[in-house]
């Protein structure tokens, strides 16, 4: 059986103050990831309205690539800062194509 696709949308809000260190922390995530093994689509959005918010959307080649993307050294080091950088949790959503 062949593994399915995984899109992945991940929530981001900054402490008030910190919104240019969690961009500049997120934004150091991208080139490392593109290289990643089952990275189709890793692109990163900030808010139009609110600048405190930022938003990664990404699409894996399945869900065992996002998860080891997870437990790749460059995430396992952001999660190790996120606390100081996030004003609340960020959201995580995985999502099953249908087409």
């Amino acid at each position: 059986m062949q593994s399915q696709s995984c899109s992945v949308l991940i929530q981001f809000e900054a402490i008030a103050g910190k919104e240019g260190a969690l961009e500049q922390s997120l934004l150091a995530l991208i080139e490392p990831t593109v290289k990643e093994a089952g990275c189709i689509y890793y692109h990163f959005h900030k808010s139009q309205n609110d600048p405190a918010k930022f938003m990664f959307y990404e699409t894996w080649n399945s869900e065992e690539a996002f998860n080891n993307h997870l437990a790749s050294k460059h995430v396992q080091s952001w999660l190790a800062i996120k606390d100081d950088l996030l004003a609340k949790p960020f959201d995580i959503s995985l999502w099953t194509p249908r087409q």
